[in-house]
């Protein structure tokens, strides 16, 4: 929005998130949008697929989707609605992030008379169930074939964090690596492109080159500056930060951090053989294959 903007928009967010007028007279319209969110899913093979991959790897409650399923749909009630957000909706931890032409000084002077009495309240926290390693199949008469490959990634907060991001690129301490190809063509050729896969990601175990780590510093690099011509990016990545760390990194200290690693501190991490174990999660005409455990050569 424009920066003259934000003054008025802060009231209406306050508002939007601590009392929200939830009107019974449009649940109903509401309720049938979320449920074609979901009949949406069959037609996006690649999301159907992804949305299986992390539900398997990370379990109830934190991978389940978000969007529901049309049976928990429509048992839900307008006083449901209206319970789930006086049980979970608090002050706990919540974050405003703002970026874009402002003044520190009054945004506070504002912010405390919009948010300061929003109350804390009492919310569990969420646990992974799954880490599942294994091979799953949706069938789905098609000639197209999709296929995931979940390895383990480190969350945000870990000091190896930017070493395994040189090799590419959470929630809280979770971090998971997810791979996803669209083969179309048939079921043998797509069996070959796991094995491809896999055998392509125990490569890295064995360590990168300098010109490849020279390549991630500049995508890196661009990526900052990308980020620092959007507000909205901007924003996330702060409010991000502080979810992660309790402090919002600049961007010359993430491009330190990346500019500093070397060829040698990357490659005696990926010597531990962490692209190993892999779930292998598929969707189209027949089930596929998960080729055997890989371990670093040499």
């Amino acid at each position: 929005m424009p920066s003259t903007s934000l003054p008025d928009a802060l009231p209406l967010l306050a508002d939007l998130v601590q009392r929200p007028t939830l009107p019974a007279d449009q649940f109903a319209e509401s309720l049938m949008s979320c449920i074609q969110e979901v009949h949406s899913i069959d037609d996006d093979l690649s999301h159907k697929l992804m949305i299986e991959a992390r539900q398997r790897n990370y379990g109830d409650v934190i991978g389940r989707n978000a969007a529901g399923t049309v049976e928990t749909l429509s048992a839900i009630s307008v006083d449901d609605v209206v319970d789930f957000h006086r049980r979970y909706y608090h002050g706990n931890g919540a974050i405003l992030s703002v970026a874009g032409k402002f003044d520190w000084e009054s945004l506070c002077e504002q912010v405390e008379p919009l948010f300061g009495s929003w109350k804390p309240g009492t919310v569990g926290n969420a646990v992974a169930t799954g880490g599942r390693r294994d091979e799953y199949h949706l069938q789905h008469d098609s000639r197209q074939t999709h296929i995931a490959m979940v390895y383990d990634g480190l969350p945000y907060r870990d000091d190896d964090y930017f070493l395994l991001r040189a090799v590419r690129i959470a929630f809280g301490d979770l971090a998971t690596w997810f791979c996803h190809r669209l083969r179309r063509t048939t079921s043998d050729r797509a069996q070959e492109t796991v094995d491809v896969m896999a055998a392509e990601f125990s490569r890295i175990n064995n360590g990168i080159t300098a010109s490849e780590l020279d390549r991630v510093k500049v995508q890196v690099r661009s990526a900052l500056v990308m980020q620092q011509e959007s507000s909205i990016s901007r924003a996330g990545s702060n409010a991000g930060d502080w979810f992660h760390l309790g402090r919002a990194r600049g961007r010359d200290e993430i491009n330190r951090l990346v500019a500093d690693l070397t060829v040698d501190q990357v490659n005696e991490f990926l010597a531990g053989g962490r692209f190993g174990e892999f779930d292998l999660v598929t969707l189209g005409p027949q089930p596929l294959n998960k080729p055997a455990a890989v371990v670093p050569a040499g």
